[in-house]
């Protein structure tokens, strides 16, 4: 008899945690977020200024901190190829004004890059880009752009003629 309310105190302990612990799971308070500010780090907003100049009256768009998943698509149904992609982002996106296609994607590399983890995910990135043939154009961060280089780069990449 003993055994038997121990047994009983046992499991009723654990379904009082079990409905506990389950209640709990996935509520978040609505005072949990906040806003961060700026999209951009000091580095990638003076990039940005300096993107936005270099391509001053020319038909395209920039956007920035967009999903590698919402530019390129994995053929076929491989989820595999789906979560190697699915999380990564790229610093920016050149599109076509008239369609919002993506014409070039950007990528301003830091100190951050030098390291191995970071060389594997960048070769990764290109590989991607390469398959999906979008062209990647990747800067070195600086404290200071020049726009009129920035859009040689870029035109000359984009095989259009400089302005």
């Amino acid at each position: 008899m003993n055994s038997s309310l121990v047994f009983l105190f046992v499991f009723f302990l654990f379904v009082l945690l079990y409905f506990f612990y389950r209640s709990r799971l996935g509520v978040v308070k609505l005072d949990s977020y906040f806003c961060r500010g700026s999209l951009l780090s000091k580095a990638e907003l003076s990039f940005y200024e300096s993107l936005l100049s270099s391509l001053s009256g020319l038909p395209y768009v920039v956007f920035v901190k967009v999903r590698l998943l919402d530019v390129v698509s994995p053929k076929g149904k491989s989820l595999v190829a789906f979560n190697k992609i699915k999380a990564k982002h790229l610093d920016f996106i050149l599109c076509d004004i008239k369609n919002i296609s993506p014409c070039l994607a950007v990528e301003l590399n830091d100190s951050s890059h030098l390291s191995f983890d970071r060389k594997k995910r960048d070769e990764f990135l290109s590989s991607v880009l390469q398959s999906a043939k979008l062209p990647l154009l990747v800067f070195p961060a600086k404290r200071v752009y020049d726009s009129k280089q920035i859009n040689v780069k870029i035109m000359s990449i984009l095989n259009k003629p400089v302005i």
